[in-house]
């Protein structure tokens, strides 16, 4: 009887399943629920895409962004969520691989980007500069010339951290891991010099790139990434047991969700440099990344004119220079809830504290 009972119930499921077209037609199809967004930075497309009668965007499927603006493109999404502070029109397809068959979604899907409001920006905007070197780089030198010039003409507007590594071959003493974690898993950068802004990877200066190229990137992300939000660090020092204690205060001017990344940096290392001199000054070396999280420390969800705060503390290296070491924070927030890019910077020493900085 129990065989009877379960001959019974398979025969009922095989036939719910012939029922059903659906479920083994073999097709790949992608939705949206909009079309349309603004470009403002938080506004989002949700995607979905099932194979037969199954969802599969948590199983194996995945976004591809094609097209954007007219020209073909390839491009992994990371999320089936996608937003944009850029005005344009972007195509995607899901992809799915079953069965020995690497499928494609039977249509693609369009989403325009219109023209946002513009947002206030309350608070004043710094971008948060990554330079990634070594001792070992000859060419080094050269774009750190580039920098440097940067650094006069941006004064107000740029914050920069420099990661080293060990390269060529050479060990670099001020290499600190984070540095390769960076390149390979967020940036996707394989070579030195490099330089980027706010975590993004369109901010590419790579190798020996030119000042116009690298002026055009500073540029493009005042003018269409603003402030979302202003930074306050209190931060205090105790000599004697060489400990570092501080708390970073983010205030939003939008509801979003925000992260915040703090490294501590120090000025003013004489090491010798491939490509340059024996007694060359190495400036804004990052010693110790403070956030756990390559993408940022977690603040979640913080709505508008509200704040959130992140406590910090270590214990500095005797082998360290106090007296030229500061704290480099940049808060990050997310188009599409998961790709975080930098929308505030800021800095001071690991013994005094900043308010936030209003526009005038």
């Amino acid at each position: 009887m129990m065989l009877f009972a379960l001959g019974g119930a398979l025969m009922s499921c095989s036939g719910n399943s012939g029922d059903d077209p659906a479920a083994s037609d073999g097709v790949l199809r992608l939705s949206a629920d909009k079309t349309t967004i603004s470009a403002n930075g938080v506004d989002r497309v949700t995607f979905s895409v099932t194979y037969g009668n199954q969802d599969v965007s948590k199983s194996g499927a995945t976004l591809y962004l094609i097209e954007k603006n007219g020209e073909a493109v390839s491009e992994r999404q990371s999320s089936w969520l996608f937003g944009s502070r850029e005005e344009g029109t972007y195509v995607f397809e899901a992809r799915y691989y079953t069965g020995g068959q690497n499928l494609k979604s039977e249509s693609q899907i369009t989403v325009t980007v219109t023209a946002a409001e513009k947002v206030e920006e309350v608070f004043y905007r710094k971008i948060f500069g990554q330079y990634f070197t070594s001792i070992g780089c000859h060419n080094c030198p050269q774009m750190n010339a580039v920098l440097k010039g940067l650094d006069q003409q941006y004064k107000e507007r740029l914050v920069v951290a420099t990661f080293h590594t060990d390269f060529s071959g050479i060990q670099d003493p001020m290499t600190v891991a984070v540095t390769m974690d960076y390149m390979i898993n967020v940036l996707f950068q394989n070579g030195l010099p490099a330089f980027y802004l706010d975590l993004n990877p369109n901010t590419s200066c790579y190798g020996t790139t030119t000042e116009k190229t690298t002026i055009a990137n500073i540029e493009n992300t005042l003018a269409k990434y603003p402030a979302t939000c202003g930074i306050k660090i209190e931060s205090s020092y105790d000599a004697a047991t060489r400990r570092l204690s501080a708390n970073v205060t983010v205030k939003a001017s939008v509801t979003n969700e925000y992260r915040i990344l703090a490294f501590l940096v120090e000025d003013g290392i004489v090491y010798p440099q491939e490509g340059a001199s024996a007694d060359y000054v190495h400036d804004n070396v990052v010693r110790a990344a403070l956030s756990t999280q390559l993408i940022g420390d977690r603040l979640n969800t913080i709505e508008k004119d509200a704040e959130a705060s992140k406590p910090y503390s270590m214990t500095l290296s005797e082998d360290w220079n106090a007296d030229n070491m500061r704290l480099v924070v940049c808060v990050l927030d997310t188009t599409n809830g998961a790709d975080f890019v930098g929308c505030n910077a800021a800095t001071c020493g690991i013994n005094e504290s900043i308010d936030y900085a209003y526009n005038e």
